[in-house]
């Protein structure tokens, strides 16, 4: 995807820096500035999110560093990812967020400023590359104007029938395997990728693993299934659909060709981010029980007896198991080398044992041998599942190897190409 449309919707509304405050150290104004954000946060948590954002700015009297220092401080508290990840990746806080740290608000240890510092060390490697004296800010600022200037000039005048030429044009591209991108292929890819954004994407998030190769498709080709499949929904005045469709583009921004996003990994030689990622596996799943408790409508899932259970309830364990496997488990044993974090499981793998064991029995009560034996085979891949620690020590010893890095990122890159076949 375009580097400047992916930061376009980040930089049209950016907020001008605060310049009607003295930063100081004073205890006292240190105190009276967290009651302040604290009140704050308590009376409207989304508008305290938004001024951490840096898409607001804060009311008189109190500091944007105090109100980002409350939301982190809140959001980490009850290890909202998804929220943990907007702030560090929003480049519109940074200096609100170097001022939270510099007025100890927040720590620097603290888990979104350990992600914010592997985005900052993207932007430096994207600033080497920049004329001298041009910060990622400058540039991006600079072609933000400029895709406004184009916009007016050209789309602006742009009828309906060109707009439909232009979608025209993408439904008869060819992939580069030789498929016509015509619908059926691209709402292919879409279920696919929404498969992936389910499944795989938050735990690859506990590891901060952003290459390209580990998606189902190629980034470009996603995009323009994504476009294609929205412009079919637009037209049937889906328009709940469009937006989910525009939420699962956006997800593409974070991933980058394999050689930068695997420099990324040293950042695993700090034990500091170690011990963070070792917490978010060990947090995945209440972290992401939504997910689970979508399956579920009459039993809690955190209440289930896996010794007794029902045939409704196996069901729904297995759908989730299921899905799992199709989407996240072989890429996640290519990553792991079959050693991959117990807790990345949505239950315990005894758990998962018994439902399968469960279902297996009623498979072969009905005389549906294939059926039962299907599911006990399935039962092998919950061997590969380790504890945390092992496996994530395992995991950066293996990328520390050139040799095992290129072999691992091959059978992606591999897996990408059975999905096009």
């Amino acid at each position: 995807m375009d580097i400047l449309r992916k930061f376009f919707n980040l930089y049209t509304n950016k907020t001008p820096a605060r310049a009607d405050y003295k930063l100081d150290s004073d205890d006292t104004m240190l105190t009276i500035q967290q009651d302040r954000a604290k009140k704050l946060y308590e009376t409207d948590s989304l508008f305290a999110f938004r001024i951490a954002m840096g898409d607001e700015k804060a009311p008189d009297g109190i500091l944007p560093a105090a109100v980002y220092g409350k939301v982190c401080d809140e959001i980490e508290k009850i290890s909202d990812i998804d929220k943990c990840m907007e702030l560090a990746n929003s480049f519109r806080n940074n200096k609100i967020s170097a001022d939270s740290k510099r007025l100890k608000f927040r720590s620097e240890d603290a888990p979104i400023e350990k992600m914010k510092e592997v985005v900052w060390c993207r932007i430096k490697e994207i600033e080497k590359k920049l004329p001298k004296g041009v910060t990622f800010d400058d540039f991006l600022q600079k072609e933000v104007q400029k895709m406004k200037e184009n916009f007016k000039e050209e789309y602006l005048s742009s009828t309906k029938e060109a707009i439909s030429d232009f979608f025209d044009s993408l439904e008869r591209d060819k992939t580069p395997h030789g498929y016509v991108m015509d619908f059926e292929f691209a709402e292919k890819v879409m279920k696919d990728y929404g498969g992936f954004i389910e499944c795989l994407k938050p735990r690859l998030f506990t590891i901060f693993f952003h290459c390209e190769s580990v998606l189902p498709y190629a980034p470009g080709l996603i995009e323009d299934a994504l476009n294609i499949t929205a412009k079919y929904y637009h037209e049937k005045g889906d328009r709940h659909m469009v937006e989910s469709i525009h939420t699962c583009l956006a997800c593409l921004i974070g991933y980058e060709n394999d050689e930068k996003a695997l420099t990324m990994m040293k950042t695993f030689e700090n034990k500091k981010m170690y011990d963070c990622s070792l917490q978010l596996i060990k947090e995945y799943r209440k972290n992401n029980k939504f997910y689970v408790e979508g399956f579920f409508k009459d039993t809690p899932f955190n209440k289930l007896d896996f010794d007794n259970l029902n045939s409704y309830n196996s069901d729904k364990v297995l759908l989730i198991y299921g899905a799992y496997l199709k989407h996240a488990h072989l890429p996640l044993s290519y990553l792991f080398r079959k050693k991959i974090p117990e807790s990345l499981l949505s239950f315990s793998k005894e758990d998962f044992a018994k439902a399968l064991t469960f279902q297996s029995n009623i498979c072969r009560s009905r005389g549906e041998r294939e059926d039962a034996e299907a599911l006990e085979l399935s039962k092998e891949r919950l061997n590969e599942y380790v504890d945390d620690e092992t496996a994530l020590k395992q995991f950066i010893k293996n990328f520390s190897d050139k040799v095992i890095r290129d072999s691992i990122i091959s059978n992606l890159k591999e897996l990408q190409e059975d999905l096009y076949k």
